[in-house]
């Protein structure tokens, strides 16, 4: 990722290095100069192939979790938008990782609950419209029991997250506003039973749509234009400003990188992708690179990566109105390699997908608002080899040179990497893109491997630049010439 100001300036460089491991992809992230690690598991690279597990007339799923590889739970009901939400909530029980599920109705409901976390198999806790607003189980939902909430909040709740520390959960609101019963941004239970009211440094009239807590008592939120962020088991909230999205999902793999996932905040047929990555705790956002879906509005509702490198994010290619948010396109399914670029790959929904479990790139489970439940697979790594015989003993192996070679080679592992990045104009000086600022194209970059030159490529009309390739090693990536008018950012 490279920036440049404008006035012909050239300025110390900035200087990227990947750490390249087989296989390997990067991204190359101002935020994250430097990727390094074991080697990533051979995912296959197609279609997953999609079985309708669970079909459910008359129920809108909304959030799918699994406390274990195994159990895992969905929550639906009614449609939360029609008739203020009244019906009885639906729970979906598996136990064999996603493949066949039970759905039974939760007794004494009356209103949609969408919020939905679980610390064990057997302990979860649920939240939304009803009365009362959130319920738990301890014996893996055949019982459900009022949670009390010891805070002036009367209003509906959206979300729900387990920090991973005993029974400490928070519980997401419609947001906050000084007025009797509305004062809380979430409310929190470290008992598991009694939620008392949280409101954060800079608190916002913003739903808090979902949480992600990476590693125990460290966890984040999402709501319009911010991620609410908390360092001490949720005790105290501080809000990370973020860009001008309506972020409905949002997943972390260490404690200061995070993706969130969401939909334009105002009416617009531009077609952009609304997934942002951060790398240093939510100060600052770099939009994910994807190809626009032209014509329509598309909106997603959570995102979840199996690693720094590979995820999902799933919606709706079409949501036109920005106040109801209702689907009028297909489902939308989207996936990255390698934590940067994501590509649309076929929705097995015709509607909006509303949440989605990875257990890995090739076992994914999905809920649509359609009362289907989908288990996606992968078909098994094929093993290149250079006959239409496998072999353990291989017969082209090429000897490995500092010449890149397009041959394959007859193992099951990938021996070269790609780098992705962006010249852009970076015009508030900030070093990150930001919405608005425009990638160039003609930027000339240069890979080095000590001082020696080993590839250069030059920007599209986007600004995206791509090194395919690329042997394992350490690489300095620098700009070799800038585009006519534009220096390199300090």
């Amino acid at each position: 990722m490279r920036s440049f100001k404008q006035n012909g300036r050239w300025l110390l460089p900035l200087i990227l290095i990947a750490v390249l491991a087989v296989p390997a992809s990067a991204a190359l992230l101002p935020s994250s100069p430097s990727l390094s690690g074991p080697a990533a598991p051979a995912y296959q690279t197609g279609e997953l192939n999609w079985e309708e597990v669970q079909d459910s007339p008359g129920v809108y799923w909304y959030t799918v979790t699994f406390p274990t590889p195994l159990i895992g739970y969905a929550v639906g009901g009614p449609d939360w938008n029609v008739n203020n939400g009244i019906g009885t909530v639906k729970i979906a029980k598996t136990t064999d990782g996603g493949q066949t599920w039970t759905v039974s109705n939760v007794p004494n409901t009356n209103r949609f609950m969408r919020g939905l976390a679980c610390s064990d198999e057997n302990t979860c806790w649920m939240s939304g419209a009803s009365s009362p607003r959130i319920l738990r189980t301890t014996n893996g939902g055949a019982a459900w029991n009022e949670a009390y909430i010891n805070a002036d909040w009367t209003g509906w709740l959206w979300s729900a997250g387990w920090t991973g520390v005993d029974t400490t959960v928070m519980i997401g609101t419609t947001g906050y506003y000084d007025e009797p019963g509305r004062r809380a941004n979430m409310l929190r239970t470290t008992n598991g039973q009694n939620f008392y009211a949280e409101v954060a440094n800079d608190p916002r009239e913003f739903v808090v749509y979902d949480f992600s807590c990476p590693t125990p008592g460290v966890c984040y939120s999402a709501a319009k234009q911010t991620a609410f962020f908390s360092s001490d088991n949720g005790d105290n909230w501080v809000r990370r400003p973020a860009p001008v999205v309506r972020f409905f999902g949002i997943w972390c793999t260490d404690n200061n990188t995070c993706w969130m996932a969401g939909g334009s905040n105002g009416s617009t047929t531009d077609g952009v992708i609304q997934i942002f990555r951060s790398g240093d705790g939510g100060f600052n956002w770099q939009q994910a690179s994807a190809t626009p879906l032209s014509g329509n509005r598309p909106r997603l509702y959570n995102i979840q990566m199996v690693d720094a490198t590979h995820g999902y994010a799933v919606g709706c290619v079409n949501a036109p109105d920005p106040v109801q948010e209702v689907c009028e396109g297909n489902g939308l399914l989207m996936r990255t390699t390698d934590g940067f670029s994501w590509q649309q790959v076929t929705s097995p929904s015709d509607a909006d997908i509303m949440d989605l479990w990875v257990h890995d790139m090739d076992n994914v489970v999905l809920v649509d608002f359609a009362g289907r439940i989908w288990h996606g697979t992968g078909a098994p790594t094929p093993t290149p080899t250079p006959t239409n015989t496998p072999t353990s003993t291989p017969t082209n192996t090429p000897t490995p040179t500092s010449t890149p070679t397009r041959t394959p080679t007859p193992t099951a592992t990938p021996s070269t990497g790609v780098i992705n990045g962006v010249a852009y104009y970076d015009q508030n000086g900030n070093q990150f893109p930001n919405n608005g600022e425009p990638g160039l194209p003609d930027a000339v970059m240069a890979l080095k491997q000590g001082n020696a030159v080993v590839a250069t490529q030059t920007s599209d009309s986007s600004g995206n630049f791509t090194f395919n390739g690329v042997a394992p090693g350490t690489y300095t990536l620098m700009e070799q010439t800038a585009p006519s008018g534009y220096g390199p950012s300090s």
